[in-house]
């Protein structure tokens, strides 16, 4: 009944990849798909990748080109210890404006405050807040300089920090509480110790007054280039965020009260005294948003600039420029109704022949 099947080496190889690609890729609905990633103990973790920005995004917020291969996830999610910084963030949407915050008493000595700021998150396509908090340096003598989003050529790129001995660039923004735009007036190493110079409330004013954007360059943003000393610690020794700050990142990701679209710009936890504690003493919320929030709003991007979003740009530029005049609006389009076919018309009837005259047969009587 049934034939016996032979492969030779080159089937048994296809049908290996196969039945591998089958047990990988358990499930797709066309926007997402499950891969199966070997977590090294002889059994699989299930990552869910998605569709974003031209590209596919991991649960962790990563950020890849091309659809990534198992080794990729593996690397990231097979060891159960996932990286939640993406290598590279890239956004067509600017951040929000910082919000105003009060800056929670530190918990102990030797403890340097790194200040909140938006990041991005490809798969829940939405920035959220990361609260500030007070961290411990990996190495003493070491400083951290804050990441910052970047306007390049009709995209904002985040920046990350890092620790290294001397501040480097970070956009100029003024995240308050010692980041002013320039350098860290919030404390300074003496001897091995940190010593803890906290910025009041005065500083918070001054934050206010000035600009809140949170990026650099662009319409809007933070016009600030880095000094020749700043470049200098741009090339110097760094060291990437601490475990602490990571902990930071990861539960604000995990919290939806965290994201723009929900807290608009304003969010109930902008601060905490502990990395990856938002609840008790020492949380700080918002006082207020830093400027009004816009989801939408849109930049122009250059030469290659979308049409559509640079038009809604002017539009609204000419509304702060004149308050009385109007948002244009497009005039719909008046229905026009399909002309009736004209009737054919009627072919004139021919006119009748004239008569011919009655003979005279006058003649013919009087003969």
């Amino acid at each position: 009944m049934f034939k016996k099947i032979h492969l030779n080496n080159l089937g048994i190889i296809l049908l290996a990849v196969f039945l591998f690609a089958a047990v990988q890729l358990s499930y797709a609905d066309g926007n997402s798909f499950t891969v199966n990633v070997p977590n090294g103990q002889g059994g699989y973790v299930a990552v869910v990748i998605q569709q974003s920005g031209g590209g596919y995004a991991g649960p962790q917020g990563e950020y890849y080109p091309q659809f990534p291969s198992v080794a990729q996830l593996q690397a990231m999610y097979g060891n159960g210890a996932p990286n939640p910084t993406p290598q590279v963030t890239v956004v067509t949407i600017p951040p929000p404006a910082l919000p105003v915050y009060v800056q929670p008493d530190p918990p102990d000595s030797n403890y340097i405050w790194t200040p909140g700021y938006w990041r991005y998150d490809y798969f829940f396509q939405d920035y959220y807040w990361v609260p500030g908090t007070w961290v411990l340096a990996p190495t003493p003598g070491y400083l951290w300089t804050p990441g910052y989003w970047g306007w390049s050529r009709g995209h904002f790129v985040f920046n990350d920090g890092y620790w290294g001995v001397h501040i480097g660039f970070y956009g100029g923004i003024n995240y308050g509480h010692g980041y002013g735009g320039r350098g860290f007036s919030g404390g300074g190493w003496n001897n091995g110790t940190f010593v803890n110079r906290r910025v009041n409330e005065t500083n918070i004013t001054i934050n206010i007054t000035n600009n809140n954007s949170s990026f650099n360059g662009g319409a809007g943003g933070v016009q600030a280039q880095p000094t020749s000393q700043e470049r200098a610690a741009m090339h110097e020794r760094h060291v990437p965020a601490t475990a602490e700050q990571k902990i930071q990142v990861q539960a604000a990701r995990k919290n939806p009260a965290l994201r723009a679209s929900a807290n608009h710009g304003k969010p109930a936890i902008a601060a905490t005294a502990r990395p990856g504690v938002f609840k008790g003493k020492g949380v700080v919320a918002a006082k207020r948003a830093g400027a009004f929030y816009n989801k939408t709003k849109p930049r122009k991007s250059g030469a290659s600039r979308n049409i559509k979003s640079a038009t809604m740009t002017k539009h609204v530029a000419a509304m702060h420029q004149n308050k009385n005049q109007t948002h244009p609006q497009t005039k719909a389009k008046a229905k026009v109704k399909p002309k009736a076919k004209a009737k054919p018309k009627a072919k004139p009837k021919p006119k009748p022949k004239p008569k011919a005259p009655p003979e005279d047969n006058s003649q013919n009587k009087n003969s």
